[in-house]
Parts: C-alpha cells; sequence; structure tokens
C-alpha cells in the first residue's frame, strides 16, 4: 500500500515543478531573476531603454511577466507604494 502511494504522488507532481530552474540576468539590467523552467524565455522590449518581458512557451495566455522598477524614497514600504499608486 505505501508503495502504491509513493508511485501516486510521483505520478501527479508537476512537470513543471520538476522542470530545472533558469536564471536571467543581463549587465546593466539591475536584477537578476530566477525563472521557475527552461520553459520561461525573455524577450527585448525597447522604448528608451532595452527591458524584457518573459513569456512561458510560444504564447503569452501560458504566463506572462512585466517587471517594472520604481525609485521611492527611504523607509517606503510596499503598502505605501500600493496605496500611492490608486486615488
Amino acid at each position: 500500500m505505501r508503495l502504491l502511494t509513493v508511485a501516486f504522488i510521483l505520478a501527479f507532481i508537476s512537470p513543471a515543478a520538476a522542470a530545472p530552474a533558469v536564471t536571467f540576468e543581463r549587465e546593466g539590467v539591475g536584477y537578476r531573476l530566477e525563472l521557475p523552467s527552461t520553459r520561461w524565455r525573455a524577450v527585448p522590449r525597447v522604448d528608451v531603454h532595452e527591458h524584457f518581458d518573459f513569456v512561458n512557451g510560444n504564447d503569452r495566455d501560458d504566463g506572462y511577466l512585466r517587471i517594472r522598477m520604481s525609485l521611492v524614497e527611504a523607509g517606503t514600504t510596499p503598502k505605501d507604494l500600493y496605496l500611492g499608486s490608486f486615488p
């Protein structure tokens, strides 16, 4: 019975959980990002500066991530930042 339980658990573990993580880092970007699997890829987006969006697979509907950075004053909490962005 115990062997059957272990086999059942291993059979239904998400393939994404078993996939190796990938680290994204580029000189001049200002951050390093751990992506959960090799399906995630960086897509360059240029406006004034070069930025990267991240897409899971080939379709944004499967997962899409855009990172934005904001300069804030020292002592600003995430709650202050969130509440300050809505009227």
